[in-house]
């Protein structure tokens, strides 16, 4: 057991180091291509911080069959990049992050409210209807961030602070672009790895594939989202910090198509799962909202350096987390 401790340990601070470079290498992508920082936050470096999930729930579906672990994984990690707000916030001080930030944040905010409630109903009313061996809940959810993807692209300016485009290094570009390339493939690697460690850890604990993946592997999947975001704060770039944070949400719900596709079973993979995802799923609807009422508000008052969308987003993190932890270990007991 202390050896399978020593490894979880060891690839949460491989996906912190892979992490902290994609952020750097992600912001000489955004100026030399002139996409922006909200774009390239909101897929490119969002795309590849979430690989980490999308390994672990195909993984966690396919390979080992636990299903649990890998929605756990999945919306565990989405509570988790919404209480990166709260650290962002606490880092500025004074000033809030929603002020920090342009508008166009609350698009894919809303996108990402709705991806969930999608998984909601799925997890709800427990359809099987099929289309291809794919739920139907999973393919309205993969059609919906396609669509709200397109809709961010079009909707979303490109910086215009970085020169006219004869300014542009490929050089710096193309080599920015390769070694990203390459600090994601180590963040694929680390992902492989978390799904043996967690499953161990799930088989032989008291705890279960829920709790394990909701807490657990969410945090260590999402340590590229919180490296990446706070590196991307303390470089001054708040748009793609927040981007990431939507970004990477939109896109762990949306892995949920891949783990489904993924998942050799008669029934859909939201159909197979536990009820008790619906309380998580909820948890996670409920700190997007308060964000987005953040992004709206964009409140200047702040309590011991928190805005009070922020204290709103850790007090129910902290208090849903507790929940979860005692709901299991009440089932545990029983």
């Amino acid at each position: 057991m202390l050896s399978v401790s020593i490894q979880f340990i060891l690839s949460a601070c491989v996906v912190s180091f892979a992490a902290y470079k994609l952020c750097q290498y992600a912001d000489v992508i955004a100026t030399e291509s002139r996409l922006g920082h909200v774009l390239i936050g909101g897929f490119l470096l969002a795309g590849a911080t979430s690989l980490p999930e999308l390994i672990t729930t195909m993984s966690a579906a396919g390979l080992v069959g636990a299903p649990d672990m890998a929605a756990g994984t999945i919306f565990g990690s989405n509570t988790i990049n919404l209480a990166i707000l709260v650290v962002l916030d606490l880092m500025l001080g004074k000033r809030s992050i929603f002020r920090r930030i342009t508008g166009e944040s609350y698009i894919p905010a809303i996108i990402s409210i709705l991806l969930c409630l999608v998984a909601l109903g799925g997890i709800s009313l427990r359809s099987r209807i099929q289309i291809a061996g794919v739920g139907i809940d999973t393919l309205i959810i993969l059609i919906i961030y396609m669509v709200g993807a397109w809709l961010i692209f079009r909707t979303t300016p490109s910086d215009k602070t970085s020169g006219d485009d004869s300014g542009i290094s490929w050089v710096a570009l193309r080599k920015a672009v390769t070694n990203f390339i390459c600090m994601a493939a180590i963040v694929v690697a680390a992902g492989l790895w978390l799904t043996r460690t967690g499953k161990f850890i799930a088989t032989n604990t008291m705890l279960g594939e829920t709790f394990v993946g909701s807490i657990f592997l969410a945090i260590t999947t999402s340590m590229p989202e919180i490296v990446a975001s706070v590196t991307a704060a303390r470089m001054g770039l708040f748009n793609m910090a927040v981007a990431n944070v939507f970004g990477s949400n939109m896109m762990n719900v949306a892995i949920l198509f891949f783990a489904d596709v993924a998942y050799r079973s008669s029934t859909p993979l939201l159909s197979s799962v536990s009820t008790e995802h619906i309380f998580t799923c909820i948890l996670v609807i409920a700190l997007s909202l308060t964000a987005l009422l953040g992004i709206v508000h964009r409140s200047r008052r702040k309590l011991l350096r928190l805005s009070w969308e922020a204290w709103a987003i850790a007090i129910m993190y902290v208090v849903g987390t507790y929940f979860l932890f005692v709901s299991r270990l009440f089932t545990a007991a029983l």
